[in-house]
């Protein structure tokens, strides 16, 4: 009996996790295809960014202390 209720909830975990997953790419996804881009849609992007700001930024990327690898040996 526990083992016929284990099965139905499994199956109805699996329908409800199916759902959502097409709902969620339904929502991702435009309802209408949209007209291609005209070749001028797309417009070059310029940013101007100090060398002083650069040169900082390098700085404190290599002072980083990153964290250290797990130390424990499982995949706990």
């Amino acid at each position: 009996m526990a083992e016929d209720i284990n099965q139905d909830r499994r199956r109805l975990l699996a329908a409800v996790t199916t759902g959502v997953v097409v709902a969620g790419a339904a929502i991702l996804l435009p309802s209408l295809p949209s007209a291609a881009a005209s070749s001028d849609a797309i417009h070059p992007f310029h940013i101007h960014v100090p060398k002083k700001e650069l040169i900082d930024l390098r700085k404190r990327l290599a002072a980083t202390r990153w964290p250290d690898k797990e130390t424990v040996a499982d995949q706990s």
